[in-house]
């Protein structure tokens, strides 16, 4: 009998911490995602980014903008801006790291999908 209990409470806690776990993984990359969500649309309404889309003046404003918010991140990200039209115009990404990457090219492809919509 000793012997079931300790299976059944090892298997209880077990299930448990498993839960825990869970739990605390899905609250750390819903807070990133909110984060990195907040920092799209405050970009988009950034006066730096918004004149840098019109004029092509101003780049190291919206580098500078990019690397203060990813510099304060535990989870790095890449920023891509694209003007209305789909046209690539800028990236914090090294320009070799986008002729191979099928998450960039991913992304291009949901850009064409959803073009009205915040990736």
């Amino acid at each position: 009998l000793f012997v079931i209990f300790t299976i059944v409470n090892g298997r209880i806690s077990i299930m448990q911490k498993t839960n825990q776990a869970a739990q605390s993984i899905s609250h750390s990359i819903t807070e990133v995602y909110q984060q990195y969500h907040d920092e799209i649309q405050r970009m988009a309404d950034s006066p730096a980014v918004v004149n840098y889309v019109s004029t092509h003046l101003g780049s190291e404003k919206v580098y500078s903008e990019f690397y203060d918010f990813n510099n304060q991140q535990n989870v790095k990200g890449i920023f891509h801006i694209l003007n209305k039209d789909g046209i690539f115009l800028a990236t914090s990404a090294p320009t070799n790291l986008l002729d191979s990457d099928f998450s960039f090219r991913n992304f291009i492809h949901r850009v064409e999908l959803y073009p009205n919509e915040t990736i």
